[in-house]
């Protein structure tokens, strides 16, 4: 039992971490394609908690979102099923137009891979992609603009 024990606390371990661990990528990536994450125009793609829900409870965009304000990032976020957020002081409402948006970000950051986004926008217009669920790949884009957890 003591085995099991440590797995969950490791498997709990690694889901606290793993939002840092994805700011510190995305950064990385923007740097690699020279631009700075302070002041540039992130958007996450999906806040809910997982794939076609509305529910947000846990999601870990939230906190990808609030580690990249802090980063003084410009984050906006667009979700079919979500149409607006509150978390931990402060608030925003899912982007209306997935093109415009996409074509004004420096980066987009998919964290929930809903079923009905529109991949085949964001893989025409975004600058960068920065794919935490290797859902561009399984949709057969593989650009070099696509950057994979």
């Amino acid at each position: 039992m003591k085995y099991n024990a440590r797995f969950i606390e490791l498997a709990s371990e690694i889901n606290t971490n793993m939002p840092r661990y994805v700011v510190s990528r995305v950064q990385d990536a923007l740097n690699d394609a020279g631009i700075a994450i302070k002041g540039s125009n992130i958007l996450v793609l999906g806040v809910a908690y997982k794939p076609d829900v509305t529910d947000m409870r846990e999601s870990p965009a939230l906190d990808v979102i609030g580690l990249l304000q802090e980063k003084h990032a410009t984050v906006t976020y667009y979700d079919p099923h979500v149409p607006e957020v509150a978390h931990e002081g402060w608030e925003m409402d899912s982007e209306e137009d997935l093109k415009t948006s996409v074509k004004n970000s420096d980066c987009v950051v998919l964290i929930t891979d809903h079923q009905d986004m529109d991949y085949a926008t964001v893989a025409a217009h975004a600058k960068l992609i920065f794919d935490t669920r290797n859902a561009f790949k399984k949709l057969g884009y593989v650009e070099d603009k696509i950057v994979r957890l």
